[in-house]
């Protein structure tokens, strides 16, 4: 078989799919993070039918069902937050200034989050250090074919959120600065540049594994569980940070969103295979 980097199609799929991811990340900059995000969603119905279409794998029932219970999820959680900001809603953007006081002063929930999600992350990928060593020895652990990308997916997408934070920050700033009625430069603030800075090296972990997910597990389950934890930790890192919750934990909608949640991740429990590694 020829080496994926020298293969054609790998190349036209991967600039394909960074081009997309970039133009994903920076659409970021028009609307709240948490109501954005879920909309990634959309690719799960692609990825079955190409899966089946050009990869020739079988699409099971459960497969199908787990889907559509990942699709109807985050469509709740989209419901839910645009339900509990209407009227509420505001044309403010943060300048660099306020974004640094977002990380200071008004910060204590965000590092919280972060401090919560380190230790999230560490067990998630000693697990699945630990998964991927019985492997290969030959041995199959419990719940192996879905706790060992499941975790490899938590890494994946904790990080891949965070370049998400990043990226959206840049993009008000952008949106600011190129602001005709009442832009200010926001380039002479040097909160701007780390923003850069980090997101540079988060984004290309994230995209690396995205790739590196699909060359160790099936689409069908890989891609799924990593978009499900992205939209999932991207909403809690965009709505702790840019205050988005704010309204919705005052509203009745919150029930709907914790429904959304779980909803998500019922469909990754059908998607999963459910004997050993697939």
């Amino acid at each position: 078989e020829e080496p994926p980097k020298k293969n054609f199609t790998w190349f036209i799929g991967t600039v394909i799919f960074v081009s997309g991811s970039l133009l994903t990340f920076g659409s970021f900059g028009f609307a709240p993070q948490s109501i954005l995000a879920p909309m990634e969603c959309s690719q799960f119905v692609s990825n079955v039918f190409f899966a089946r279409i050009i990869l020739g794998e079988k699409v099971t029932r459960r497969q199908i069902v787990g889907t559509a219970a990942l699709i109807l999820g985050i469509i709740c959680i989209i419901i839910a937050h645009t339900e509990a900001s209407k009227g509420k809603e505001s044309s403010h953007r943060l300048d660099a200034e306020e974004m640094v006081v977002y990380f200071s002063s008004e910060g204590t929930a965000f590092w919280i989050y972060m401090m919560a999600a380190g230790g999230l992350l560490v067990v998630s990928h000693t697990t699945f250090l630990k998964y991927r060593a019985a492997k290969a020895r030959g041995e199959t652990l419990y719940r192996h074919g879905l706790i060992e990308p499941g975790c490899f997916s938590i890494v994946s997408a904790l990080v891949g959120t965070v370049s998400l934070l990043f990226v959206k920050c840049i993009s008000e700033l952008l949106i600011k600065t190129l602001d005709t009625e009442c832009g200010e430069n926001q380039f002479t603030h040097w909160f701007t540049y780390v923003a850069i800075i980090c997101w540079i090296p988060t984004v290309s972990f994230w995209l690396s594994r995205m790739n590196w997910g699909l060359a160790l597990y099936s689409p069908l389950l890989v891609i799924p569980l990593l978009q499900c934890g992205f939209v999932f930790f991207a909403i809690l890192i965009g709505g702790i940070y840019f205050h988005e919750f704010n309204a919705l934990i005052q509203s009745p909608y919150l029930a709907l969103f914790i429904g959304g949640v779980g909803g998500m991740f019922y469909g990754v429990f059908l998607l999963a295979p459910k004997d050993g590694m697939h």
